[in-house]
């Protein structure tokens, strides 16, 4: 013990007496600063997954719609060159069912009178045409004027039916386009907002819009 003498005995002295107090670093603060750290990675990390995550979306959505167009092309294109065919099939259905019908109609009574009046007419025209030969020019009139009028109603109503399909599949088309419009202008958008790069894009036709409204 250190003790100096006073007037009235022995005193501690003063270092004795008073500790002096050091301020030590804590053992905290680098733990602090690493986990800190470790969260920040973490986010970046989090943040390119989801940018990644939403690119890869607009790719997928984009090659969906592109898909659709084609699809719809070639329905247009399978609609258009099955007009003719339509027309055919249904002509030779209506026409065995017209020459039914024309049949049953020479068997009555206003039919064989108005096959005479035509064969009489041929008659007057022709001197010396035999009444048989005049009988059937006025059939073969009956059934061609028949026939005509059977094709142009065919036609008609066919192409008719074309037109109604074809301008819903045109319909349909607008309405990939415009899907396609909204995912380029998601990307631009993305790309002024920094939020995404050029190189995270790649793979995004930018162009196509362009292409398919064209």
């Amino acid at each position: 013990s250190s003790y100096c003498r006073g007037p009235s005995g022995p005193v501690a002295s003063v270092g004795a007496r008073h500790h002096k107090q050091y301020v030590r670093p804590g053992g905290g603060g680098g733990a602090r600063a690493a986990s800190a750290a470790v969260a920040a990675t973490r986010r970046r990390q989090d943040e390119a997954a989801h940018v990644a995550a939403m690119v890869e979306e607009l790719k997928c959505s984009q090659s969906e719609q592109l898909a659709a167009m084609r699809a719809l092309d070639q329905r247009e294109k399978e609609r258009k060159a099955s007009i003719s065919s339509d027309i055919a099939r249904q002509l030779e259905v209506g026409l065995a069912e017209s020459r039914r019908k024309l049949k049953i109609f020479m068997e009555t009574a206003d039919g064989r009178a108005f096959l005479k009046e035509r064969a009489q007419h041929y008659c007057q025209l022709n001197r010396r045409m035999p009444e048989g030969t005049a009988l059937q020019e006025a059939l073969n009139d009956l059934a061609k004027a028949s026939e005509s009028k059977l094709r142009a109603k065919i036609e008609s109503s066919v192409r008719q039916q074309a037109e109604n399909h074809l301008q819903h599949i045109q319909l349909e088309r607008l309405k990939v386009a415009w899907e396609l419009i909204q995912l380029q202008r998601r990307c631009e958008s993305l790309l002024t907002a920094g939020v995404v790069t050029q190189a995270n894009l790649r793979g995004f036709d930018m162009s196509l819009v362009d292409r398919v409204t064209n």
